[in-house]
C-alpha cells in the first residue's frame, strides 16, 4: 500500500488539474473527454512508475554486484586458470567402465 498510494495520488492530482483546465477552457465539454483524460493519466502513470521501478531494481542489482566479490565470476576465472595450467581434477575425469 505504501508503494501504490503516493503514485495514485500523483495520478489523481494530475487528472484533476487536467479536468479543471479542460472545463475552464471548454465549458460545454462532453463527459467522455474526462474519461479519455483519466485513461491517459493512468497509462502515463503505469509507464512512468513502471520504468522507475525497473531502474531502481537495476540500480540495486548493480550496487549489490559491485559491493562484494562476484562469486560466480571468481569461480569461472579460477576454473579457467586451472584448466590452462593443469589437467582437470580426478573427479572430472571419465571413469573406466567395468565389463
Amino acid at each position: 500500500m505504501t508503494y501504490v498510494l503516493p503514485r495514485a495520488f500523483v495520478i489523481l492530482t494530475g487528472w484533476g488539474i487536467t479536468c479543471a483546465l479542460i472545463v475552464k477552457v471548454w465549458p460545454g465539454v462532453d463527459s467522455a473527454i474526462f474519461v479519455v483524460a483519466g485513461a491517459s493519466w493512468i497509462l502515463a502513470g503505469l509507464v512512468c512508475f513502471g520504468y522507475m521501478y525497473k531502474l531502481r531494481g537495476e540500480a540495486e542489482d548493480r550496487q549489490s554486484r559491485f559491493s562484494g566479490i562476484d562469486h560466480k565470476r571468481s569461480r569461472t576465472v579460477a576454473a579457467a586458470a586451472r584448466s590452462r595450467d593443469q589437467p582437470p581434477p580426478a573427479r572430472f575425469q571419465p571413469r573406466a567402465r567395468s565389463p
